[in-house]
Order: structure tokens, then C-alpha cells, then sequence
């Protein structure tokens, strides 16, 4: 089975997709019934690969198993987590779309196609495959919070919000720092005791951000905005 998750390095910058995984025996696993011999072993080598953080050894390994097998949706999946690491997108992306039109009910296919899309940019078609994503797997903290980034950027921002405080709230989602910088400027104007909040959430994540310095202006003014709304109140 495998999970995204995140490292982030910085606000705004990439995000850093990370893929957990627990091992199962392929060969008996009816997800990978009708694949071939040939194929599946060169697949469960290419597993091996990502396990010990070979990614060369891993993408050779997927290909052999799409040589093999063309149609072979989960090699089609991880070949093209593969290439977005390498920010080849177009690669990507040519990979992701057969594995979602061969595997429609596949979370993984969609997640790494949405973010294929996202990355090259294809922002409308990016937020389908999150929706899709999001219905297939609801307590997905990662594509919750693309799909905020993703909506933040069309001035959807009341829906932003919403993503990105659902992200942050599911399993893992409390340590994804470029959501809490986002709900920070979502908040600025509206709530600047959670603007703060949000921002200083960010650099307890990533102490040595580039911006941490000006974060930490920002903080200061929010709590002086915070300290005056308080005080009208009284």
C-alpha cells in the first residue's frame, strides 16, 4: 500500500512528496490479476528499489514492467511519481492519464496525475483530479491541501479555507507547513489572532525558512492588530 505525504522546504516552493509503503506479496494480490509474470517480477523489483531510495534502479524497473505489460496501471503509477520528482512533467503526465483511464478507481493514479498537472501548470485540470482523489479517499490530508492550493489561486479563497483547515486536521495534516502559511494570509484580514497563529505553526515547522525573518514581522504586526481589536472590544 502506499501513502503520500510531504517534506517542505519552503513556502511556495515545491512540495516534496515522500511515499510510505507497507509490503504485500504481489504475486497474490488480486489488484494484479492478469498482469504477467515477467511484468510483476520486474515490478516488485522496482518496489525494492524505492524502498532503498534507488529511484534510477526503480524506473528502469517500472519500464521493463510496462515493456512487459503496457497496460500495467500501478507501474504506469509509480514510473510517473518517479518522473514528477525529476520534474519531468509532460512524462508525467503521459503516464498518469493511461494509468487513471485504465485504473478510474485508483486514489494513487489520480493523486499523482493531480499533481503532475499541478506542477506543470494545468491548474484546472489539477483540481479534477483532486476532486476525484478527495472522493476516493476523503481523509486524504495531502490532496485536501492541493486542492486548497489549487483553489487559493482562482480567488476562491472562503474554499480555500476550507481545504486547507481540513488538511491540517486529518492524520498527518498537522504538519504539512506550506498549508498553515497559506491559512495564515487566508486569515490575515479576517482573524488576525489565527493569521498568527497559522504563521508561527509555520516556523515551528521550518525554523530556517527563507522568509522565517519576515514571518516573524508579520507575526508581530498581526498581534499588535490583535491587541487593538481587543481592546475596541472592551
Amino acid at each position: 500500500a502506499r501513502e503520500p505525504s510531504n517534506i517542505d522546504r519552503a513556502a511556495g516552493g515545491p512540495v516534496n512528496i515522500v511515499a510510505l509503503y507497507l509490503k504485500r506479496k504481489i504475486a497474490k494480490d488480486p489488484a494484479f490479476a492478469g498482469v504477467p509474470k515477467a511484468a510483476l517480477d520486474a515490478y516488485a523489483k522496482g518496489m525494492q528499489g524505492l524502498e532503498k531510495k534507488d529511484e534510477k534502479k526503480a524506473l528502469e524497473q517500472f519500464n521493463k514492467a510496462l515493456t512487459e505489460y503496457p497496460d500495467f496501471s500501478q507501474a504506469l503509477t509509480e514510473a510517473g511519481a518517479i518522473y514528477i520528482k525529476q520534474k519531468n512533467y509532460d512524462k508525467a503526465i503521459e503516464l498518469l492519464k493511461r494509468a487513471v483511464a485504465l485504473k478510474p478507481e485508483s486514489f494513487d493514479a489520480h493523486f499523482n496525475y493531480g499533481a503532475a498537472l499541478y506542477y506543470k501548470p494545468d491548474l484546472p485540470g489539477a483540481e479534477a483530479e483532486f476532486r476525484t482523489a478527495i472522493k476516493l479517499r476523503e481523509a486524504s490530508a495531502m490532496s485536501h491541501m492541493y486542492l486548497g492550493l489549487i483553489v487559493v489561486k482562482s480567488k476562491k479563497y472562503d474554499e480555500a479555507r476550507d481545504e486547507l483547515d481540513k488538511a491540517i486536521n486529518l492524520p498527518g495534516g498537522a504538519n504539512i507547513a506550506q498549508a498553515h502559511f497559506i491559512l495564515g494570509g487566508l486569515y490575515y484580514t479576517r482573524d488576525p489572532k489565527r493569521a498568527a497563529d497559522e504563521l508561527e505553526t509555520y516556523l515551528k515547522l521550518q525554523p530556517n525558512a527563507p522568509d522565517a525573518e519576515k514571518t516573524k514581522n508579520t507575526i508581530k504586526e498581526l498581534r499588535a492588530k490583535q491587541g487593538t481589536s481587543s481592546g475596541g472590544s472592551n
